[in-house]
Formats: structure tokens, sequence, C-alpha cells
């Protein structure tokens, strides 16, 4: 999604201002080295940064973050501001039909055996590495 709103805002990866300096072993940092990297690296982020104020990135497909989207606009106030009834309808509908309440056999659910989590982390089966969403996170 990054890639396509620069596209949109005409940035490549030419324009594209280093945000660091290269620095060898051995080199001094001053102050004047930090601000310059510094201030590179914000005009780069405000060039990417949307006009409603927000940064695109996607994170499509993760189920958790729409309630707690939907209770962050309730908590603030802005739930009728942001979303339409006929948003508000699609959600419910969204929330409603992948919702898992006795309608499905749980001996079709292929769960993670707590105990893997007891594994030393560096081997390749343990949950923390494996599992989707916390990686998908992360790169988003």
């Amino acid at each position: 999604m990054r890639m396509q709103f620069t596209g949109q805002k005409h940035l490549h990866a030419d324009d594209m201002p280093a945000a660091f300096a290269k620095i060898e072993e051995g080199d001094e940092v001053t102050e004047e080295r930090l601000r310059e990297s510094l201030k590179r690296a914000m005009d780069w982020m405000s060039e990417l940064q949307a006009e409603d104020g927000h940064w695109p990135g996607d994170f499509s497909g993760i189920m958790y973050m729409m309630p707690f989207w939907i209770f962050a606009l309730h908590i603030t106030g802005t739930v009728d501001a942001v979303l339409s009834k006929e948003h508000r309808r699609e959600i419910c509908r969204h929330i409603y039909n992948h919702q898992v309440i006795g309608v499905y056999d749980w001996r079709g659910n292929n769960p993670v055996v707590p105990e893997l989590w007891l594994i030393p982390r560096f081997l390749p089966i343990h949950p923390g590495i494996f599992l989707l969403p916390p990686s998908a996170s992360l790169k988003a």
C-alpha cells in the first residue's frame, strides 16, 4: 500500500533522502550529523503522509483489529462522525458471519498445543515464531 501511495504522489526511491548518514567505525557522531539525518528522515516521512494525516499501510485480514477500532471510536465519541449507518450495519454483518459460537465443531479447529510455549524460543516450532498475526503486525 505504501508503494501505491508513493506512486500516487509521484515519489520514487531515487528521490528518497538517506534517512541516516553512513558512519564508519571510528567516525565521530556529531550533533550536526544527527540533526541532518533526523531532518532528512522527517522530510521523507512528511512526504509519505496522506492529506488527512495518516501514513498508509496495509494491515488487512486480521479480524481482531476491528472491534478495538470500534471501541476506540465509541470512547472518543467519534463513531457517528466516522462510520455511517451502512458502514456500521456492514461491520455487524461481517462480525456476525465470521463468529464461532457453537456452530462449528471444535474438532475441526487446529489449536496450538499450550506446551509448545515452554520450549526454547530458538527452536523453529516455537509458537512465537510461526504464528502469523504477531509477525504480520511487526512487518506492517
